[in-house]
């Protein structure tokens, strides 16, 4: 599916809306990029460690998009993009989360019953 979309490989998947201006419903997630990401990224704890690791923080990111909206993107913690090996140690370090606002936002959106 990621070679369908011509995605690049820093994507781990995507979130899709369900029409414009509401927040995404359906979330896609690439297995295959997991998985080279465990193995050829520095995780530490052995490989099926590192895959639910990184499994984890990815369906937490795609979640925040979902709930976050579109442009949710930041320069830091777990909605920042693309990620690198600074996300992957702070991901095994239990350090990759939403900032303040975004986990307020969180909140407050959960709430609300999900509307934007």
């Amino acid at each position: 599916m990621s070679k369908k979309y011509g995605l690049p490989k820093a994507v781990f998947g995507f979130s899709l809306p369900t029409r414009k201006g509401r927040l995404g419903r359906i979330v896609n997630l690439f297995y295959s990029r997991v998985v080279d990401m465990a193995y050829y990224g520095s995780v530490g704890g052995g490989f099926e460690t590192a895959q639910a690791i990184i499994l984890g923080h990815v369906l937490a990111y795609e979640i925040g998009h979902v709930l976050l909206g579109p442009g949710s993107h930041s320069e830091s913690g777990i909605m920042s993009f693309p990620w690198g090996r600074k996300q992957l140690l702070d991901g095994s370090r239990r350090r990759l989360r939403f900032t303040e606002a975004e986990a307020a936002t969180l909140r407050k959106r959960l709430r609300a019953g999900l509307e934007p």
